[in-house]
């Protein structure tokens, strides 16, 4: 017949070692776990700043563009009227230089009939 020990004591010091063995292990992977979720964390803050900054530069080159295109918009409303006043007070001085020719015509006519 064998000899077999009942070692309570040493089972009970084997457990506890395995069970320190597994808490030790499972703070392992939780610790690799909030590791990646922190990094993760990181790496969405960083592309959301980079997100932000391509925002704030996309923005200030429509601001200049915008800019751009109304001082192009109001430079060539003003060149129209400009032109259009050059050429109304042309014809309005066309107009009054016939008018006056028409009154030499005139006076001379009546100048005529006087004699």
């Amino acid at each position: 017949m064998k000899n077999v020990t009942f070692n309570p004591l040493g089972m009970a010091v084997d457990s506890w070692v395995e069970s320190i063995g597994s808490l030790c292990w499972a703070q392992d992977q939780s610790e690799q776990i909030v590791r990646s979720w922190m990094d993760q964390g990181q790496l969405a803050r960083d592309q959301g700043q980079e997100l932000s900054r391509q925002l704030a530069s996309q923005a200030k080159k429509n601001q200049i563009e915008l800019q751009k295109f109304i001082h192009n918009t109001v430079a060539l409303s003003l060149d129209t009227i400009q032109k259009n006043h050059q050429n109304q007070m042309a014809e309005m001085q066309n107009q009054v230089k016939q008018m006056a020719d028409m009154v030499v015509s005139l006076q001379e006519k009546v100048n005529n009939i006087d004699k």
